[in-house]
Formats: structure tokens, sequence, C-alpha cells
């Protein structure tokens, strides 16, 4: 059986994460978080364009954009990315940090509870587990550099449930 990749690969990649960790732990926080915020919709891309071509599948989600503006600001961009902050980033990756585990794997598990929580289809989890890995990321890097992972990781994920719901509103 031949090797999916030669170690000469392997260890190019882990060089160019590396590098990549190195990258985004210099960039300062105001330009972090407009970069995670397009990459909360980069990472969807996958899914949605599958959900495009398999007619029949339903991305699901909350239907937030097709209530009261005041509802859509306080419910999904205060009071959700709060408490959806606080357990599956701030709580999760502190709690497994203490247990030891890397913090590679601490964002993955995190990820995984932030996509479960999100259980409006398995499309809809899909999709957002990969928009936990980017808010686990922000927040593993902000706690990196003694920033403010909370508050870094709560601007991201307030501001992609804010544009979303607009989008849902106003285009889809």
């Amino acid at each position: 059986m031949l090797p999916l990749c030669t170690t000469e690969e392997t260890n190019n990649a882990y060089r160019d994460a590396q590098r990549l960790v190195r990258l985004l732990t210099e960039l300062p926080t105001a330009r972090l978080i407009p970069l995670a915020f397009v990459s909360t919709y980069v990472v969807s891309v996958p899914i949605i364009t599958f959900a495009v071509f398999h007619p029949g599948t339903v991305p699901g989600g909350p239907g937030w954009g097709k209530n009261d503006p005041i509802k859509i600001i306080v419910l999904g961009g205060i009071l959700a990315p709060l408490l959806e902050t606080a357990v599956t980033q701030w709580a999760c990756i502190r709690l497994l940090k203490k247990l030891r585990l890397p913090t590679g794997m601490a964002i993955v598990l995190s990820a995984a509870f932030f996509g479960l929580g999100h259980t409006y289809s398995t499309l809809y989890i899909s999709m957002m587990f990969f928009v936990g890995l980017v808010l686990g990321s922000v927040f593993a890097i902000e706690d990196a550099r003694a920033g403010h992972p909370f508050l870094a990781t709560l601007a991201v994920h307030a501001l992609r449930n804010w544009v979303t719901a607009g989008l849902t509103r106003f285009v889809l």
C-alpha cells in the first residue's frame, strides 16, 4: 500500500501550518476579526454548494432573519453569541487546555460542540462545525497572545449572526 504522502510532503505541510499560525498570531486583533468574519463564510462554501446541487437537502438555520429586527439584534447578535462563546469557546477550550489537550484538539472539540448546538439539520451542524473551527481559532490566537479572546470571538460571532440575519431578511 502506498503512503498518502511522503515524509517530506508531511514536513512541508507542517512547516506551512506553523507559518500560518505564526502569521495569524502576529496579526493585530483589528485585522484578525474581519479576516475571521469573512472566513466563517468561506468555510461554509462547500456545505452551501452541496445544498445547492442537492435540492432535497435543507441547510436549515434559526430563521431569525424573518423576525422582528429588535429580536434579531437582541437574540442573534447579543444573547446567542454571548452564551455560545461562553460555553463552546471560553469554557470548553479553557477546560480542555487544563486537561492538557493540545490547542488544536481543543479547537476541534470546541467546534464539534458548537456544531452540535445548531441542530437545525445535519448540513447546518456540519456548516457550524467549520464556523466553530474559525471561532475556536480566534479564541486560541487571542488567548495565546494574552489578548481578549472572549471579546474578539464574540465580535466575530455577533457580526456573523447580524450579517446572516440581514442577508436572510433582505436578500434570500
